[in-house]
């Protein structure tokens, strides 16, 4: 705990017999042998052939390891820097492009809770109630902020269609979407999480945008009609 009474010993010898301690330092103020990382070091070298042998091979490998580190820090900034500039670039590609694409009110009383606007055509038939459905889907609040993304995990986000086990926007969605269809919907809070919310990610009263495609779907199982 005294850290004037700190004393630093290389013990030498190839037995017990043969072995001695060496002050390597002394903190004491009346030594002249300051107890520091470099004093200590500086000794072990005179004493030791092998540390003094070794020790530009460590320092280069050190310098190595550290400017690899500082390059993996810089590549990654980087990419995340691509990787935003690209995601704000696609975002106002899509925002230019959803100006011209019809919008289609999904509600049964025409309300526009539900609006979904096709980006690509898919083929084949619709999901119906009770169908099991995968698919992708990228959720984001109107400001553009992103809440959860299947895409991001790579993912696909399997679910029952039309049963109410997701919000109603999504049971009124995929149940009017082809397979391979890509569509964005823009869904009104009470087709969504409605005055709650969805703490801590969705915010009370949120009108929500899904960028989503549907993969594929199963119908309900005959055992299950």
């Amino acid at each position: 705990e005294n850290w004037q009474d700190v004393k630093v010993y290389l013990i030498k010898g190839d037995s017990p017999e043969s072995r001695s301690p060496l002050l390597l330092a002394d903190n004491s103020p009346w030594m002249d042998i300051p107890f520091t990382q470099g004093n200590v070091l500086k000794k072990l070298k005179e004493e030791l052939p092998v540390v003094n042998e070794n020790w530009d091979k460590v320092k280069s490998e050190v310098e190595i390891v550290r400017r690899m580190a500082a390059e993996e820090r810089e590549r990654k900034k980087i990419e995340e820097e691509e990787a935003k500039k690209k995601a704000t670039e696609e975002k106002e590609k899509l925002e230019e492009r959803l100006k011209t694409i019809p919008k289609v009110d999904l509600t049964k009383d025409e309300d526009k809770g539900a609006i979904k606007q096709v980006i690509e055509q898919g083929e084949g038939e619709v999901p119906k109630k009770g169908d099991s459905v995968k698919a992708h889907y990228v959720g984001t609040l109107m400001d553009g902020t992103v809440f959860d993304s299947s895409r991001k995990h790579n993912a696909p986000f399997d679910f029952v269609v039309g049963e109410g086990r997701v919000i109603k926007c999504w049971d009124l969605a995929f149940t009017n979407m082809k397979v391979g269809e890509k569509a964005v919907l823009t869904c009104q809070p009470e087709y969504a999480y409605g005055e709650n919310g969805s703490p801590p990610t969705i915010p009370p009263d949120a009108t929500l945008r899904f960028d989503v495609e549907l993969l594929s779907f199963e119908p309900k199982m005959k055992d299950e009609l």
